[in-house]
């Protein structure tokens, strides 16, 4: 197994964020790659709204 080659610093949350863990798509082969993002769940509470309406 490869050994990790990233950064393990992250900064702290502010007010009501979160970390989004996003992994990008890739050929079955490649080697996994991710990175995190910071959000605010303000932000993107209308835009999770109207996906689960969309889903329901």
């Amino acid at each position: 197994m490869d050994q990790f080659k990233g950064a393990l610093s992250h900064r702290p949350l502010l007010g009501d964020e979160i970390r989004l863990l996003i992994l990008p798509p890739g050929a079955f082969n490649d080697p996994i790659c991710c990175r995190l993002k910071h959000v605010s769940l303000s932000e993107c509470m209308p835009r999770l709204r109207s996906s689960i309406i969309r889903l329901g």
